[in-house]
């Protein structure tokens, strides 16, 4: 099964459609801060959202949990739970949800790391990225075995 991974596009719609025509992917994860970015896109059965910080009038969740091939994953932006200061919130949310791995965005640099038994993934930016490029991440979870692919733009 492949997960694309995305947050903050902040206008790049660009890279957006670029996604859906390039790649072959299952579910598509949006974690906020531009979601009108998604166009029709957003109302697609394999679309999961959440909403960010500057999402305002989008009436989407700030955070949800989902199960793939066994796998329980707790998705967010992040800004709810300081994200661009410490992890531990979203661990311990992670934990509150029994969730083994938490996506998240906010702080527009990728990030793939363990805290606390919980593996904490975050795609990058597709606009305004702060760690050189833009970039998503591709989720490829088979039997309950997760591998990830940190894919620059």
């Amino acid at each position: 099964m492949k997960i694309v991974v995305v947050s903050d596009s902040h206008g790049n719609k660009q890279a957006i459609n670029n996604i859906f025509s390039s790649y072959t992917f299952d579910y598509f994860v949006f974690l906020g801060d531009g979601i009108s970015d998604l166009g029709t896109y957003a109302y697609l059965p394999n679309v999961y959202i959440v909403k960010g910080n500057c999402d305002f009038f989008d009436n989407y969740p700030t955070e949800i949990c989902l199960d793939f091939d066994g796998v329980h994953i707790f998705a967010t932006h992040g800004h709810k739970y300081g994200a661009k200061h410490t992890l531990g919130l979203l661990t311990s949310r992670a934990v509150e949800q029994n969730a083994s791995i938490v996506l998240y965005g906010h702080t527009h640099i990728f990030e793939d790391t363990f805290l606390d038994g919980i593996r904490l993934i975050n795609p990058g930016s597709l606009g305004r990225s702060r760690d050189k490029n833009s970039s998503f991440v591709l989720l490829e979870i088979n039997n309950g075995e997760v591998v990830v692919k940190h894919i620059n733009l």
